[in-house]
């Protein structure tokens, strides 16, 4: 490559727009992460992909910048919590620190507070709803408790981060399925947006 082509091309990358994608792991062996593994493939070539996430197997680092954060040991809510809080402080240090600004956040699911667009796979308020009879503790043995009620908690500080964030207008939504659009509207009072 000749010079002049070197500079125009490391141009052209500083001037791709850059996104943030928000997960806390993405590999191609679920249905919602396979999916946004391959939205961020077919991106790649046109924007500045940076990858939030503790977990990624299967995908093709090309074009995309992994930024690890690690994983809290423990029960899953206590390593949820962690996830939610680390992820913003480690985009807030890399603002602030390294000046990397994102021009969009992307989150599959609840996983941020700053999202600009969310994908609405599955609503915990509805599963929870449905669920909330198996999770009663007269219904099961003692020795299921703790894990009782670690769910319970869990699926209630997901349902109420939704509250606040699936009702919130300056965000987008993208539908999985028109179930999850139909339970967004009939609880958040979120009208289906055409993009």
């Amino acid at each position: 490559m000749r010079p002049r082509e070197a500079i125009e091309s490391r141009n052209a990358q500083e001037a791709r727009a850059r996104i943030a994608v928000v997960t806390p792991f993405l590999d191609k062996t679920h249905g919602t992460e396979r999916i946004i593994a391959e939205w961020i493939a077919r991106l790649t070539p046109e924007f500045e992909i940076h990858l939030y996430s503790q977990r990624v197997e299967d995908i093709d680092f090309s074009g995309i910048t992994w930024h690890r954060i690690p994983k809290f040991p423990g029960p899953h809510l206590v390593n949820f919590v962690w996830w939610f809080s680390a992820n913003h402080l480690w985009r807030l240090w890399e603002r602030r620190v390294r000046g990397l600004h994102h021009e969009l956040v992307f989150s599959p699911g609840i996983n941020c507070l700053d999202a600009d667009v969310m994908s609405v796979h599955i609503v915990f308020e509805e599963f929870l709803r449905r669920v909330l009879p198996e999770l009663r503790f007269a219904r099961n043995p003692v020795r299921f408790w703790p894990r009782i009620l670690h769910r319970r908690l869990y699926y209630r500080l997901v349902a109420g981060l939704e509250r606040r964030l699936y009702a919130d207008p300056r965000i987008v939504l993208i539908y999985v399925a028109r179930k999850t659009s139909s339970e967004v509207e009939r609880l958040f009072g979120r009208q289906r947006q055409s993009l």
